[in-house]
């Protein structure tokens, strides 16, 4: 029942950029269809959401990837466990899962003051 109640996005406010969480991309927010998303053009419409929601970034989960990717108009960065600047267009970016699995593990921290964010591995 708690699930149940749960929003499917929420727009985290901060001063610096708004923030939309989802769990996956649209159309397929809860990630119920197990389609993975593989090209930019998968993205598209999920950019236009969070732009649409008056956000800079969205992230999601979900693709359990190692590291991070992040997802633009124009860029298409997968796989990466590291430090990166945030752009100053509207960008998806998945983040790594903390649960065990055959891939890499990790988690993410965004830094809205130094306007960036890291994927740590888990070792």
């Amino acid at each position: 029942e708690y699930l149940m109640q749960l929003p499917e996005t929420l727009v985290v406010e901060d001063n610096k950029l708004n923030i939309l969480a989802t769990h996956f991309i649209w159309p397929d927010i809860t990630g119920s269809m197990k389609k993975f998303s593989a090209s930019l053009k998968d993205f598209r419409d999920h950019l236009r959401l969070v732009k649409k929601e008056g956000c800079l970034v969205g992230l999601a989960g979900h693709a359990h990837i190692e590291g991070y990717a992040r997802i633009s108009k124009r860029t298409y960065e997968m796989n990466y466990f590291r430090k990166a600047d945030l752009i100053r267009s509207t960008q998806v970016i998945l983040v790594p899962a903390i649960t065990r699995g055959k891939r890499g593990n990790g988690y993410m921290v965004l830094d809205t003051e130094q306007f960036n964010f890291e994927a740590i591995a888990l070792d």
